[in-house]
This record gives structure tokens, C-alpha cells and sequence, in this order.
């Protein structure tokens, strides 16, 4: 895996997250 798509996960996670309110 590159590291572009680890850190579009890492992103897509962490809005993911925000969404939920477990920020």
C-alpha cells in the first residue's frame, strides 16, 4: 500500500469518526 492511500484512509477514517462525534 502506498502511503497516499494509507493517509487517504487515515483521512476518510477520521471524518468518519467526526461524523459519529468521537472526536
Amino acid at each position: 500500500m502506498s502511503h497516499n492511500q494509507f493517509q487517504f484512509i487515515g483521512n476518510l477514517t477520521r471524518d468518519t469518526e467526526v461524523r459519529h462525534g468521537n472526536s
